[in-house]
């Protein structure tokens, strides 16, 4: 056999193993993504992260979580209007919580980032105000609220909400 037929061959081989190997490589690096844009962590963190099917947009939330108990979450106003306050109370059955942090995210639009601290008001929970930036391309645009809990341990609850403007 000649060179050139076999350096023909082993690049028809390696085309034909790419071929069938890129889709599933494609496919890994979008879960991965997907999983980052839904948690705002990569894998290595251990934060325990939960998409809610409850509707911040219709009024409060409330979770039961194996760390902390009952965890209720409600923002004022429920239409999360875009550059006004929006006022965010959490209550948390549980006194193992050190600190409680509101995220807001485009969930397929980064619009920079946007974290807040709530602050401990004792016996009325956890609060604070955030607001909403305008997206000027999208204005149906839909937001990942993400509620982050620390103690020992971490727990995050995620919430798709819609925003007016």
């Amino acid at each position: 056999m000649n060179i050139k037929r076999v350096i023909v061959i082993l690049s028809l081989i390696i085309l034909l193993a790419a071929i069938i190997l890129l889709p599933a490589f494609i496919e890994s690096i979008k879960s991965t993504e997907a999983e980052k844009s839904i948690s705002g962590f990569d894998s290595t963190d251990r934060k325990k992260v939960i998409a809610q099917s409850c509707r911040l947009n219709d009024g409060a939330c409330t979770y039961h979580s194996s760390l902390f108990g009952r965890i209720r979450i409600q923002v004022i106003p429920k239409d999360f209007p875009a550059f006004k306050p929006l006022s965010v109370t959490v209550d948390v059955e549980s006194h193992l919580v050190i600190d409680v942090v509101v995220s807001l995210q485009g969930e397929d639009m980064f619009m920079g980032p946007n974290s807040t601290s709530l602050i401990n008001k004792g016996p009325e929970g956890w609060g604070g105000n955030t607001t909403i930036p305008v997206c000027s391309v999208d204005a149906d645009m839909v937001w990942l609220v993400k509620l982050t809990l620390t103690g020992d341990e971490r727990e995050q609850l995620v919430f798709k909400v819609k925003s007016t403007h």
